[in-house]
């Protein structure tokens, strides 16, 4: 593929955290150069609440133009419970298109130490 994501949990992965996405200077090109198109970042951090991002960015996934980012320590329902944040490009197949966040996953029956979004 012609873009990435690349999970930055912060120090110790409970503060910080952020996903970076990267794609190709030229779509389809084996030896182009990468360049950073978007910094993503969890609730707490997007809306300036402090550093604590709950795990956010230990777990990445993308799939066309639809990324996903884990935060397996966020405390949505009890302690520890977990959720994941759902991105989408703003010009699908575009690729210097900037991302927005679509949704926050998290279970209904979320309990303490789930860890929900650990993998995604």
């Amino acid at each position: 593929g012609d873009t990435v994501v690349v999970g930055a949990p912060g120090p110790g992965g409970m503060s910080g955290g952020s996903g970076y996405v990267f794609t190709r200077e030229v779509a389809g090109s084996l030896t182009s150069g990468w360049g950073q198109r978007s910094k993503l970042l969890g609730d707490k951090l997007a809306e300036g609440n402090g550093p604590d991002s709950f795990g956010f960015g230990r777990s990445t996934a993308i799939d066309g133009d639809t990324i996903v980012i884990g935060a397996s320590s966020e405390d949505l329902k009890s302690p520890y419970s977990g959720s994941a944040y759902v991105f989408t490009r703003d010009i699908a197949s575009e690729l210097k298109s900037g991302w927005t966040r679509l949704s926050k996953l998290f279970p209904a029956d979320g309990a303490a130490g789930d860890q929900f979004g650990i993998d995604v």
